[in-house]
């Protein structure tokens, strides 16, 4: 908050932004972490441990597969959910625009924020409460290094860069903390637990990646020829289809590509929706 103080509408917009990514985001973090953390406790002996390489495979698979979906969605529909939820009032034009960049930001750090997550209960069910928050205090500070770099680096002699994100810079530096602490956790478990399938576990993150690059772009697509009006009915309808559409292609190419933990999701969620 000490560069959004410096930004006109920064500190409202994060809020704005943070709320709708929140919401989704602490459903499948329950759906999805919640019951792998007594599982990665049981696992912790010499013996067990295959099987809880498997499970963090599995812990970092499912959550990089709905925050990919997810991700998608965002930043394909920025403009669109922005405008659905907010855009009444004395939200106008450049409130929405403001809202929408600081969005699609957080929509490409989703799967680095569950992914950190996931890993620090791991060390924590490892024993090892140590590590997570050496990183902790490290990712602190170099957050204000990299907010006061991509807000154009603010001096009492003016900005030393040579460009400036403003408000979504905020967003993105930590993003960028995100996945450096993600990189380094997982470089600690390969230490600890005596190497992990990093290349094949990585290859398949390529291509949920690609999954999602795909359903963001049909998502772009229908949004962009539904563009009907400002009405609610109207928006509502633009984003459910173009969202229903994006998650249906992302799906389709994960279990076409044999990520066996795309098929898992969808059971989840299948099993979360009956018993509503």
């Amino acid at each position: 908050l000490f560069f959004a103080s410096g930004i006109v509408g920064a500190a409202a917009g994060l809020s704005y932004a943070n709320f709708l990514i929140q919401a989704p985001l602490g459903l499948i973090s329950n759906a999805l972490l919640i019951p792998l953390i007594p599982i990665f406790s049981k696992l912790t002996n010499p013996n067990d441990r295959e099987d809880l390489i498997s499970r963090i495979r599995q812990g970092i698979m499912l959550s990089s597969a709905s925050m990919i979906a997810l991700g998608a969605v965002f930043i394909a529909l920025g403009t669109p959910i922005v405008a659905l939820v907010y855009a009444r009032g004395a939200f106008e034009i450049n409130a929405t625009k403001l809202v929408s960049g600081l969005l699609i930001a957080y929509g490409v750090g989703m799967p680095a924020y569950l992914g950190r997550d996931l890993l620090v209960r791991v060390f924590y069910a490892l024993g090892d409460g140590i590590t997570p928050f050496r990183l902790s205090a490290m990712g602190i500070g170099l957050n204000v290094v990299f907010d006061w770099f991509l807000v154009g680096g603010p001096t009492p002699w003016g900005n030393q860069m040579p460009f400036n994100f403003g408000a979504t810079g905020l967003v993105l530096a930590t993003v960028a903390i995100n996945l450096l602490t993600c990189m380094v956790l997982l470089m600690q478990l390969n230490s600890r637990l005596g190497g992990l399938p990093l290349k094949e576990w990585g290859l398949d993150i390529v291509k949920l990646l690609f999954a999602g690059f795909a359903a963001g772009f049909i998502a772009w697509i229908i949004s962009s020829g539904m563009n009907w009006s400002d009405g609610f009915i109207s928006q509502l309808i633009e984003v459910c289809l173009s969202t229903s559409a994006s998650l249906i292609v992302f799906f389709l190419l994960g279990v076409s590509m044999k990520i066996k933990e795309v098929k898992e999701l969808i059971m989840i969620f299948r099993k979360k929706i009956i018993r509503l």
